[in-house]
């Protein structure tokens, strides 16, 4: 049994709740999808491609890397930083109510990395992450620009 009485569903919890798995969907599903096409093996049409960019190498630091090299890495990277972004996210809900629930701070932080993201994704990527991260986007929107009844900003005027 536990002394924590059931938090009333809230529209920054819920929010929260949403962006938080759709971040983790997100890199989840890259990083299944690159994990997939490296065992495929690497398509006909693609071939010349990856093969110019493993033979272009650009000394970074000190450190001799491939275009094709830097390329898996930025993007393993990237779904490891969503999945962590968004387990993070899942565990501020869980842990810290009253930040989840009290502020809009982690929402507005949510929304300053999530703008930008989108704009990347727009200009950049194919529409599986346009389509997550828009609708993580409107859920922060939303957490944003509807407080429920009986919610209460933190108490420092954090809200």
């Amino acid at each position: 049994m536990t002394s924590q009485t059931p938090r009333a569903r809230t529209a920054r919890g819920t929010a929260l709740t949403a962006v938080g798995w759709l971040l983790v969907t997100t890199g989840g599903g890259h990083a299944t999808l690159v994990a997939v096409s490296m065992a495929a093996g690497v398509p006909a049409a693609e071939r010349p491609v990856r093969d110019v960019m493993a033979a272009t190498s650009v000394p970074i630091a000190g450190i001799e890397r491939s275009h094709w090299e830097l390329f898996m890495g930025f993007s393993l990277m990237m779904a490891l930083m969503l999945v962590g972004l968004g387990s993070l996210t899942l565990l501020v809900r869980h842990t810290a109510p009253d930040l989840a629930h009290g502020t809009r701070g982690v929402l507005v932080l949510l929304g300053l990395v999530l703008v930008p993201a989108m704009l990347i994704s727009v200009l950049l990527l194919p529409p599986p992450p346009i389509v997550l991260l828009g609708l993580a986007l409107v859920a922060v929107v939303v957490g944003l620009v509807r407080d429920p009844a009986g919610e209460v900003e933190g108490a420092a005027g954090q809200g």
